[in-house]
């Protein structure tokens, strides 16, 4: 028996109530670029950033965040606006890929984003790599 993977993508209106929460917090101008079900929201200036894209139906990959003005809650509330994508289609998990910076990684441990054992590794005094939130959906 062959199952194929279902193909999840964002939606226009899901897109935009990102890009919304982006340009408000960060106080600019954004567009969205969509490719293979990856979405790539940009600022004009190229400042800022989030890449998306759900692997399946099983979890959505947040793998690039960039945003110029720190502690505004930009993040805070794309990870709450992440959530509910994830409950209207079903998904129950996000992954923050490629967690590189002390800012990310205390981001997801204060928000409950545990690190995956198996794709982390200490350097320096950041816990690198991917890290997992679970969801209720």
């Amino acid at each position: 028996m062959q199952t194929s993977m279902q193909r999840l993508c964002l939606s226009n209106e899901q897109i935009e109530r990102l890009q919304a929460i982006i340009e408000s917090k960060q106080n600019c101008k954004c567009q969205a670029d969509v490719s293979f079900g990856t979405v790539w929201i940009t600022s004009d200036d190229e400042l800022n950033e989030l890449r998306v894209s759900f692997l399946g139906d099983f979890e959505l990959v947040v793998s690039r965040v960039g945003f110029t003005h720190k502690r505004r809650g930009t993040m805070t509330s794309v990870l709450e606006e992440l959530k509910k994508i994830c409950t209207e289609v079903g998904v129950p998990r996000i992954v923050i890929q490629s967690v590189l910076t002390p800012e990310m990684q205390a981001f997801c441990q204060a928000h409950h984003i545990e690190p995956d054992k198996n794709t982390t590794m200490q350097v320096g005094d950041v816990l690198v790599g991917d890290y997992y939130l679970m969801l209720d959906t």
